[in-house]
């Protein structure tokens, strides 16, 4: 399932954030920028990517 669709269908709004992250990770946004779209920082950005 493409991220995209995962963030569409995800229920839970934190689980939803987090699909959000990689989607935008995977296009290439830096996690500053990331952070400022999703209203976190971009240390939990970062660790999100990590996984």
């Amino acid at each position: 399932m493409a991220l995209w669709q995962r963030v569409k269908k995800a229920k839970d709004p934190i689980e939803r954030t987090r699909f959000l992250v990689v989607y935008h990770a995977e296009r290439g946004l830096p996690a500053k920028k990331i952070a400022k779209i999703t209203l976190n920082s971009p240390h939990w950005v970062q660790e999100t990517v990590r996984g």
